[in-house]
């Protein structure tokens, strides 16, 4: 089992030193960002967000010795609506349940692996500020993880206004970008276009209202509603990177 009950964060840092030993920045994303912000999401495998043009540098870093004794290539799951992480390089740690993603930033456009872009965890892990996190979510279609991070973060209105760029649309380029690497990675079928994402403009301020506002709505009955403001933060709740976590 990996370290602290199966979290793996000690076998991560391992991972985040050898990149920075290699020269290669990095930060963490995908659901364990979510987790370190607050929501409560189950996170199966690491996603290590690098440089577009140090990802096969990376890659083979842990392909070449002495690194390959330690770690192998993993078969990566099936796909997933929206998504092309099951196209980038997944490592095994040998003998540990220890999976991670080297994923590229050409996936998370506004989220940089630049230190200064990136804040450190009690855990010593990187992450990218709360601000670019929730930009690259607006503007990569992520709704579902925007959600959560709104909620983990009891994120307002007026939060989005003072720290994200509201006055446009999400990015169509890269939605043309993204969709163009799904159908290239999946098998054509009649309802394959349900894997990508949309390419029909929408406010990005629309967006971020509509998923603030409805906070409330998706307390769930097993929650007491007086007592949350989120389904992530009961009332009297504390900034989530504050609390003692050996997970995140």
């Amino acid at each position: 089992m990996a370290s602290h009950s199966g979290s793996g964060t000690v076998e991560m840092r391992a991972v985040v030193e050898l990149l920075k030993e290699a020269g290669i920045p990095c930060c963490i994303v995908g659901t364990h960002s979510l987790g370190y912000y607050g929501a409560g999401r189950v996170p199966i495998y690491w996603e290590l967000c690098v440089p577009e043009d140090r990802l096969n540098e990376a890659a083979e870093l842990f392909k070449s010795e002495p690194l390959s004794q330690k770690y192998e290539p993993w078969p990566v799951n099936a796909p997933v609506p929206c998504s092309i992480v099951h196209t980038f390089p997944r490592f095994h740690l040998k003998g540990v349940h220890f999976l991670f993603f080297l994923v590229p930033s050409s996936d998370w456009p506004g989220v940089s692996c630049d230190p200064s872009h990136c804040e450190t965890s009690v855990m010593g892990l990187p992450y990218p500020k709360l601000e670019y996190l929730a930009q690259a979510l607006l503007d990569t279609q992520r709704w579902v993880d925007l959600e959560d991070l709104v909620d983990g973060m009891n994120l307002s209105e007026e939060w989005g206004e003072q720290n994200l760029d509201l006055d446009r649309e999400y990015s169509l380029e890269y939605a043309e970008w993204k969709n163009a690497r799904i159908r290239a990675s999946i098998p054509e079928t009649p309802y394959s276009d349900l894997m990508e994402l949309n390419e029909n403009p929408t406010s990005l301020r629309e967006i971020w209202q509509d998923i603030v506002r409805t906070k409330e709505r998706r307390i769930g009955l097993e929650l007491p509603k007086d007592q949350y403001l989120t389904r992530f933060w009961p009332i009297g709740a504390k900034d989530p990177r504050l609390r003692e976590r050996h997970t995140f």
